[in-house]
């Protein structure tokens, strides 16, 4: 064989490798990607439900560098910085969230909020029936700047394709192309001191 041919064949199979690489790293950063995400879900649905026994009351969180002095922190605050009524004071027990989840909450690129109320048209349909029944008192957590393949991820993780047709609008997940907005349903109703959350009643997986 031709020295330049052997050259030639060595310069493809190293190209070959590194493309094989790059895209095995690529991957490996979107899964990571995804699990971290879904990883912060949970957490903050755990966090809105203690949050919720605790004081009786859902918590309203925005994370965002930029404007943190403005912004409601109910889940790693005391809510007596806001001059609430005694009973709530004193019955805050956090903070709810762990440092180690919040520094990853300050290095997402984007906005975190974390809401108490959920307006009619924010309301999520569970069961893809085209009734959003879940609306009312409740928390959901939206995220800004994502993209559609890491939006996609969190569907399949979360509601796991419940309707592949329009899986953007149904279910606990929900995803605006246009906005790049991914909102995920935490907990919502309280009865009797008890928190029903997206994996109990009516509709839910």
């Amino acid at each position: 064989m031709p020295p330049k041919f052997k050259i030639t064949i060595i310069a493809v199979i190293s190209f070959i490798t590194l493309i094989l690489s790059v895209r095995e790293f690529d991957l490996y950063k979107k899964t990571k990607e995804s699990d971290d995400l879904f990883e912060l879900i949970e957490v903050f649905k755990e966090s809105c439900q203690q949050y919720a026994f605790d004081i009786g009351q859902y918590p309203r969180e925005h994370f965002d560098v930029a404007y943190s002095n403005f912004l409601a922190h109910n889940l790693i605050a005391n809510p007596a910085n806001y001059e609430v009524d005694t009973s709530t004071m004193l019955s805050w027990n956090g903070p709810y969230i762990e440092e180690r989840f919040l520094k990853r909450v300050y290095m997402y690129p984007g906005i975190i909020r974390i809401e108490n109320f959920i307006e009619t048209s924010e309301a999520f349909d569970l069961d893809s029936d085209n009734y959003p029944e879940i609306k009312g008192k409740g928390c959901y957590v939206t995220f800004s700047n994502v993209p559609l393949d890491l939006a996609d991820s969190i569907d399949k993780k979360i509601d796991e394709r419940l309707s592949n047709s329009n899986w953007q609008t149904t279910g606990k997940v929900k995803y605006s192309e246009k906005t790049h907005i991914l909102s995920v349903l935490l907990v919502w109703n309280i009865i009797k001191g008890k928190v029903l959350d997206s994996n109990a009643g009516g509709g839910m997986s």
